[in-house]
């Protein structure tokens, strides 16, 4: 289940987000898990950013693990946080469509919850390239 949390004023295509946030569960067999997303701010994104990472800057998602206890005991895997704003402006940057951009961080997010990492330059090169295939997939539906 996805469960959409919108701060920002501008409107989000939330029937895209549920579809394709189920998808992507469903390619895990966890269909029955529960993802919380949130839209935030620039300015509340840097705020989180910093705390959590100790980087001094926006940045286009976040995700946020659930603890084993939660997992078990509500089948929440974790929270991703978009920030509107700045996917707009990459958007704009790479020549796609907002909706087009908006899947693929979004996609990246969810990853992230499934326990992918992209510190090192060969995991984020292999999580771009999955997160390419599954939008993909998921276009072509």
């Amino acid at each position: 289940m996805i469960e959409i949390n919108n701060d920002n004023k501008e409107k989000i295509n939330s029937a895209l987000l549920v579809s394709l946030g189920t998808f992507v569960l469903s390619k895990y067999d966890l269909s029955s898990s529960l993802v919380s997303v949130a839209f935030v701010s620039g300015e509340r994104m840097k705020s989180l950013n910093y705390s959590y990472r100790d980087l001094n800057k926006e940045t286009d998602v976040l995700s946020f693990c659930s603890s084993k206890e939660e997992k078990n005991k509500e089948n929440f895997l974790g929270e991703v946080v978009l920030n509107y704003s700045q996917i707009k402006r990459q958007a704009k940057e790479l020549n796609n469509s907002f909706e087009h951009e908006l899947a693929f961080i979004y996609i990246h997010g969810l990853l992230h919850l499934l326990g992918y990492s992209d510190e090192r330059e060969g995991d984020r090169v292999k999580m771009i390239e999955l997160g390419n295939r599954i939008l993909l997939e998921f276009e072509r539906l």
